[in-house]
């Protein structure tokens, strides 16, 4: 994920839309300053974030079948890392009591359609994975 997939203009309501999304997240770039580490110029940059959506893909890993990455150690840039919230906890969570439940081995096998519409049907009955604004439901799905 990059900033890109998760910045935009309030007017257009959520950012990018993944078929594989599995949460929603809705979080300011918030970069906390450490002593003796110079950030690059971009970090001081304002960033519109709007509702985004996290998918499944950047909590597993490519070459250990049965790991799957947990919180704000998924696949993303730094400044999508500096937005992210706890969403993220749940999904693998999930995931990962699916994978032992149904003998799943490879992790990246429920990113396969019917496992993945599985987990994510599990995922939307305790994270919230569309949004609901002035009475209009977006991504009712």
């Amino acid at each position: 994920m990059n900033i890109s997939t998760t910045s935009g203009h309030a007017t257009g309501l959520q950012a990018y839309i993944f078929d594989d999304r599995m949460c929603l997240g809705a979080y300011d770039v918030d970069i906390h300053p450490m002593s003796l580490c110079d950030y690059s110029s971009y970090t001081h940059e304002y960033y519109p974030i709007i509702a985004y959506y996290i998918t499944l893909r950047p909590m597993t890993n490519r070459d250990i079948d049965n790991l799957i990455v947990i919180g704000k150690t998924i696949a993303q840039t730094f400044l999508v890392n500096a937005a992210m919230d706890l969403h993220p906890i749940q999904v693998t969570g999930v995931a990962s009591a699916y994978a032992v439940q149904s003998n799943v081995q490879n992790l990246g096998d429920l990113l396969q359609e019917e496992l993945f519409r599985r987990v994510q049907t599990l995922v939307k009955s305790i994270t919230p994975s569309s949004r609901t604004i002035d009475g209009k439901h977006y991504l009712d799905d």
